[in-house]
């Protein structure tokens, strides 16, 4: 168990570090893709915030058919939007300033865990 968690860690770091991805990075493009006005020029931006977070639970998707690996978050029965993702991440990340530094998809990964932990 605590080896698929290390294992899962990696993908995420190496995934991020080839896309050079921090959460300074982040965090201004995922704010865009809050905006209201969703015709205004950064769609491309709001694209990037949108796939990544939804890369992010894809990956832990994968990690969670694994055999014996713990589930990292657990969102409730009815759904979460990728808005509401997005508004927790944004949140998370701008709640901890002090870790802009360290890589997106561990940040994402983070911010989920800690809004959506899971009652195991």
């Amino acid at each position: 168990m605590k080896r698929a968690i290390i294992a899962l860690v990696i993908l995420f770091a190496l995934v991020s570090q080839a896309m050079g991805a921090n959460g300074n990075d982040l965090l201004p493009k995922c704010n865009l893709a809050l905006d209201t006005d969703k015709r205004g020029p950064y769609w491309m931006e709001r694209g990037y915030c949108v796939g990544f977070v939804e890369g992010v639970l894809s990956t832990s998707n994968i990690y969670k058919a694994l055999p014996n690996t713990p589930r990292l978050f657990c969102f409730p029965p009815a759904g979460v939007s990728n808005e509401q993702m997005i508004r927790v991440v944004v949140k998370y990340l701008e709640n901890h300033p002090e870790q802009l530094h360290f890589d997106a998809s561990i940040l994402v990964l983070t911010a989920l865990k800690e809004a959506f932990p899971c009652k195991e």
